[in-house]
């Protein structure tokens, strides 16, 4: 069986995005992804508004934030104990590169009070908002998710996420803030 390292091939000069000829699969920064258009996953948010109303977002939300975890954990992102807080705003700053090389946009984090789990991701051209827009209601529930669950995992204790600014409800910008919670979502 041949070395999947040795067959893989980056796909542009400075992509992190890995494609193995011997699988057909593809890795972004080792973790495996799919190519799918932003579409299908406005489209799956949609159905399941109709089927479920509200409750979707909580579906969306959970499923996201599991995603924010895996990827702490595939990149090898949790800050070790004792770790500075230098070193911890470092590894939630690496989101930005993140939504970046995953096709989802430049953002911007800032973290504030750490003791309090206060971070806030400002995402200035949501596809999932453009797609979304018109609504009265934010619908980034997937960044809102994944945000959560990467501070919950990069910090090891529990946050929860929540969008304060959405384009598709005519806010200039999307921004999703966290802070601290009780436990996080199963």
């Amino acid at each position: 069986m041949p070395d999947d390292r040795a067959s893989s091939k980056p796909l542009g000069p400075a992509s992190s995005l890995v494609f193995d000829p011997a699988t057909g699969h593809m890795t972004l920064r080792g973790i495996p992804v799919w190519l799918v258009p932003p579409e299908y996953h406005a489209e799956m948010q949609a159905e399941l508004e109709a089927l479920s109303g509200k409750a979707a977002k909580g579906v969306l939300y959970r499923v996201a934030f599991r995603s924010g975890r895996r990827a702490v954990e595939g990149l090898g992102l949790a800050a070790p104990p004792g770790a500075s807080e230098a070193e911890r705003v470092a590894r939630l700053r690496r989101i930005e590169e993140i939504t970046a090389a995953a096709g989802h946009g430049l953002s911007a984090v800032t973290v504030g009070d750490l003791e309090k789990r206060e971070v806030t991701m400002t995402l200035p051209d949501s596809l999932l908002a453009r797609l979304h827009a018109p609504s009265k209601e934010p619908v980034c529930h997937y960044y809102e998710g994944f945000l959560a669950g990467f501070v919950t995992a990069v910090l090891d204790a529990p946050v929860e996420g929540l969008e304060t600014e959405c384009r598709a409800k005519g806010d200039a910008r999307c921004v999703f803030r966290t802070k601290a919670a009780a436990s996080a979502p199963v």
